[in-house]
C-alpha cells in the first residue's frame, strides 16, 4: 500500500494500492514534488488555452476539489463548449503548481 500522508501537511489522501516497487529515483522525485507543490488556486489559469469565463469556472471548480483531497473530478459541459480546450488548460495549470 502506498499511503501519502504528507500531502500538505494534511492526511487526507486515502491509501492506495501499488503495483510495484518505486524506484530510488522516483521516490526523490516524488519527497522533491512535494516540498516544490504550489495549491491550484495560486496559480493563473492560462487564458490563451480557455479564456471564456465557465472554461475558469470549472477550472477553478476541479482545483477545489483536488484540494479537498479527492482524486476525481468530472467535466460535464454541452458539445462546442470547449471541452478539450479546458482539460488542456487544466494540465498546464497543474504542471505549474
Amino acid at each position: 500500500m502506498l499511503w501519502d500522508d504528507t500531502a500538505f501537511g494534511l492526511k487526507g489522501y486515502p491509501p492506495r494500492r501499488v503495483d510495484g516497487f518505486l524506484t530510488k529515483t522516483d521516490l526523490q522525485w516524488r519527497i522533491r514534488s512535494r516540498t516544490a507543490r504550489k495549491p491550484l488556486a495560486e496559480t493563473a489559469i492560462n487564458d490563451s488555452i480557455a479564456g471564456r469565463p465557465y472554461q475558469e469556472r470549472m477550472i477553478r471548480s476541479v482545483g477545489q476539489q483536488f484540494a479537498q483531497m479527492r482524486r476525481r473530478s468530472l467535466l460535464v459541459m454541452a458539445t462546442g463548449t470547449g471541452k478539450t480546450r479546458t482539460v488542456i488548460a487544466l494540465a498546464d495549470q497543474m504542471m505549474r503548481a
